[in-house]
């Protein structure tokens, strides 16, 4: 059976953002692969799992955080059901930059419903240079939710994304489902010659 044709109970979008090097796909990788690399590629993942006796997919948009890649505005924050933000606890200007720039391109084109998840990455290391308390106020001031974690370790991976997916299903907003029954009855009917 092909992913097409396999079935799921709801399909979300999931937008990670941050900075170059915060480790946004290793992040991602550990989330749904269990595995962690240093390397890095531009992707857009599918995932599956079950939560809450749900069969879920997961759409994972990740770019590298350059310069190139931040013009992609509306298109890129459609339909988003989830907004990951990710800084390192390493280093200042990644969650400058996220306060300074990338809030404020998810307020400017992000459904207001958004779900939103501020993680702080590299939780493993000794030289932090982020405060824990300076992220949770910021996290609370914008309405997310923060973890800080260690896409190296999984520390608190898991934890972070079933909450973020919990909220967002907990949403339960009707004109999304019902856009998502259709998009399973098309997927079901067409065929590929």
């Amino acid at each position: 059976m092909n992913e097409k044709q396999q079935e799921y109970d709801e399909r979300f979008k999931i937008i990670i953002i941050g900075c170059q090097n915060v480790g946004k796909s290793s992040v991602m990788r550990r989330y749904c692969e269990n595995t962690f690399s240093e390397e890095y590629t531009t992707t857009i993942g599918y995932w599956k799992q079950q939560i809450d006796g749900k069969n879920v997919r997961l759409e994972f948009w990740d770019t590298s955080g350059q310069e190139k890649f931040e013009a992609i505005t509306s298109a890129y924050y459609k339909g988003a059901d989830g907004i990951v933000m990710v800084y390192s606890i390493l280093n200042l200007s990644t969650l400058a930059r996220i306060q300074n720039y990338w809030i404020l391109e998810v307020e400017k084109y992000a459904d207001k419903n958004v779900e939103l998840l501020l993680l702080g990455n590299k939780c493993d290391m000794d030289t932090r240079k982020i405060k824990t308390q300076q992220a949770i106020d910021f996290a609370a001031q914008k309405r997310m939710t923060h973890f800080e974690v260690s896409a190296k370790t999984g520390d608190q991976i898991s934890q972070a994304f079933e909450q973020l997916i919990k909220k967002i299903i907990a949403k339960g907003d009707p004109s999304r489902q019902q856009a998502q029954r259709i998009d399973q009855r098309k997927e079901k009917n067409s065929y590929c010659c």
